[in-house]
């Protein structure tokens, strides 16, 4: 898939977001996210999973994030498109030749 079919697929402003520490009220260190940068990107669906936790089923849609080369988005960050989540599984530069940017990533509800 990717963006071969030219920059009109990049339709999707995402929120690329850095797992940081913060400080509660109580001076105790607690786990947030940051915004680190907005591009244009493609989000496309791959498949719909259900994985039962805690006795519930819960569905996770798989998809994938196509935009512009971005060498500093990591395994480790998510994205958000609007109240939507991504937790990302995978980050492929396309071709190996610094053009594309190409994430696996799992649509989550916090």
């Amino acid at each position: 898939m990717g963006i071969r079919g030219g920059a009109g697929r990049l339709r999707h402003r995402v929120r690329i977001q850095r797992l940081t520490k913060t400080t509660d009220a109580a001076g105790y260190e607690a786990p947030a996210y940051a915004d680190m940068a907005e591009r244009w990107a493609a989000i496309d669906p791959l498949k719909q999973i259900e994985r039962i936790e805690s006795q519930k089923v819960k569905g996770f849609t798989s998809h994938q994030i196509a935009m512009r080369y971005f060498s500093e988005i990591k395994s480790a960050d998510r994205i958000v498109f609007k109240s939507r989540k991504f937790h990302i599984e995978n980050v492929i530069d396309l071709g190996e030749r610094n053009l594309e940017t190409v994430i696996v990533a799992v649509e989550v509800s916090e």
